[in-house]
Protein backbone atom coordinates (compact mmCIF):
# COMPACT_ATOMS: atom_id res chain seq x y z
CA UNK A 1 0.00 0.00 0.00
CA UNK A 2 3.26 2.70 0.74
CA UNK A 3 4.62 1.17 -2.54
CA UNK A 4 1.48 2.34 -4.10
CA UNK A 5 0.58 5.81 -2.56
CA UNK A 6 4.52 6.69 -3.34
CA UNK A 7 4.02 5.71 -6.80
CA UNK A 8 1.01 7.79 -7.22
CA UNK A 9 2.75 10.75 -5.49
CA UNK A 10 5.63 10.52 -8.18
CA UNK A 11 3.78 10.01 -11.36
CA UNK A 12 1.43 12.98 -9.88
CA UNK A 13 4.91 15.06 -9.43
CA UNK A 14 5.86 14.78 -12.69
CA UNK A 15 2.79 15.18 -14.38
CA UNK A 16 2.35 18.58 -12.40
CA UNK A 17 6.30 19.64 -13.26
CA UNK A 18 6.49 17.89 -16.79
CA UNK A 19 5.23 21.31 -18.98
CA UNK A 20 7.48 23.62 -16.88
CA UNK A 21 10.15 21.13 -17.25
CA UNK A 22 9.80 20.40 -20.88
CA UNK A 23 10.21 24.43 -21.12
CA UNK A 24 14.15 24.46 -19.79
CA UNK A 25 15.36 20.76 -20.90
CA UNK A 26 19.02 21.13 -20.70
CA UNK A 27 21.11 18.86 -22.60
CA UNK A 28 23.40 17.19 -19.76
CA UNK A 29 22.04 13.73 -18.78
CA UNK A 30 17.97 14.70 -19.30
CA UNK A 31 18.29 16.80 -16.18
CA UNK A 32 16.93 20.16 -17.00
CA UNK A 33 17.17 23.33 -14.68
CA UNK A 34 14.21 23.55 -12.88
CA UNK A 35 14.93 25.10 -9.10
CA UNK A 36 12.71 22.97 -6.54
CA UNK A 37 12.03 23.83 -3.01
CA UNK A 38 11.19 21.45 -1.26
CA UNK A 39 9.51 22.53 2.61
CA UNK A 40 9.13 20.46 5.05
CA UNK A 41 9.84 18.54 8.29
CA UNK A 42 14.06 18.83 8.34
CA UNK A 43 15.66 15.64 8.86
CA UNK A 44 13.02 13.40 8.65
CA UNK A 45 12.44 10.67 6.22
CA UNK A 46 10.33 12.06 3.69
CA UNK A 47 12.25 14.69 3.78
CA UNK A 48 15.27 12.48 2.10
CA UNK A 49 13.23 10.34 -0.15
CA UNK A 50 12.03 13.22 -1.88
CA UNK A 51 15.19 15.36 -1.96
CA UNK A 52 16.42 11.95 -3.45
CA UNK A 53 13.99 11.98 -6.09
CA UNK A 54 14.10 14.91 -6.54
CA UNK A 55 17.77 15.86 -7.26
CA UNK A 56 17.64 12.68 -9.85
CA UNK A 57 15.58 14.75 -12.31
CA UNK A 58 16.28 18.65 -11.57
CA UNK A 59 19.19 21.02 -11.98
CA UNK A 60 18.55 22.64 -8.33
CA UNK A 61 17.46 21.56 -5.08
CA UNK A 62 17.14 22.73 -2.28
CA UNK A 63 15.08 22.19 1.64
CA UNK A 64 14.07 24.64 4.06
CA UNK A 65 11.80 23.88 7.29
CA UNK A 66 8.00 24.29 5.79
CA UNK A 67 7.78 26.86 9.08
CA UNK A 68 9.98 29.26 6.94
CA UNK A 69 8.12 28.86 3.99
CA UNK A 70 7.34 32.52 2.60
CA UNK A 71 7.61 34.40 -0.62
CA UNK A 72 10.80 35.58 0.30
CA UNK A 73 12.50 31.73 0.82
CA UNK A 74 10.60 31.19 -2.10
CA UNK A 75 12.09 33.64 -4.38
CA UNK A 76 14.92 32.11 -6.68
CA UNK A 77 12.69 28.52 -7.22
CA UNK A 78 10.21 27.99 -10.21
CA UNK A 79 8.35 24.99 -7.82
CA UNK A 80 7.72 24.54 -4.46
CA UNK A 81 6.54 21.20 -2.87
CA UNK A 82 5.32 21.64 0.56
CA UNK A 83 5.36 18.80 3.04
CA UNK A 84 5.27 17.36 6.54
CA UNK A 85 5.86 14.77 8.81
CA UNK A 86 3.54 12.01 9.29
CA UNK A 87 0.81 12.38 12.21
CA UNK A 88 -0.06 9.03 11.78
CA UNK A 89 1.54 6.14 14.28
CA UNK A 90 0.97 2.90 15.37
CA UNK A 91 -2.09 2.59 12.83
CA UNK A 92 -3.87 5.75 14.22
CA UNK A 93 -3.64 9.51 15.00
CA UNK A 94 -0.56 11.11 16.77
CA UNK A 95 -1.98 13.70 18.55
CA UNK A 96 1.48 14.07 19.79
CA UNK A 97 3.01 14.94 16.05
CA UNK A 98 4.84 17.80 15.49
CA UNK A 99 2.85 20.61 13.67
CA UNK A 100 4.18 23.15 11.33
CA UNK A 101 1.94 26.23 11.74
CA UNK A 102 2.92 27.34 8.47
CA UNK A 103 0.19 30.14 6.95
CA UNK A 104 1.13 31.57 3.76
CA UNK A 105 -0.03 35.33 2.61
CA UNK A 106 -1.14 36.29 -0.18
CA UNK A 107 1.87 37.95 -1.64
CA UNK A 108 3.10 33.86 -2.40
CA UNK A 109 3.26 33.96 -5.28
CA UNK A 110 5.28 30.40 -6.50
CA UNK A 111 3.45 27.45 -7.79
CA UNK A 112 3.37 24.93 -5.41
CA UNK A 113 2.70 21.14 -4.65
CA UNK A 114 1.08 20.45 -1.75
CA UNK A 115 1.27 16.93 0.04
CA UNK A 116 -1.45 15.34 2.07
CA UNK A 117 -2.79 17.48 5.04
CA UNK A 118 -0.41 20.57 4.36
CA UNK A 119 -2.50 21.29 1.45
CA UNK A 120 -5.74 21.23 3.24
CA UNK A 121 -3.79 23.52 5.75
CA UNK A 122 -1.92 25.58 3.25
CA UNK A 123 -5.12 26.58 1.33
CA UNK A 124 -6.93 27.50 4.44
CA UNK A 125 -4.87 29.90 5.02
CA UNK A 126 -5.04 31.55 2.17
CA UNK A 127 -9.42 31.45 2.01
CA UNK A 128 -8.99 29.44 -1.29
CA UNK A 129 -12.12 26.99 -1.93
CA UNK A 130 -9.59 23.68 -2.92
CA UNK A 131 -8.97 22.78 1.20
CA UNK A 132 -8.40 18.63 0.46
CA UNK A 133 -9.17 18.43 -3.08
Amino acid sequence: MRRAKWSICSLVLITALSPIAGAKESAAEGSNELAILYAGYPGGPREKAWLGFLKKSFGKVESIDLRKLDSGAASGFDVVVADWTSRYKDGGYNPDAPKHGCSLREDFTRPIIMIGVVAAELTRSLNLKTDWL
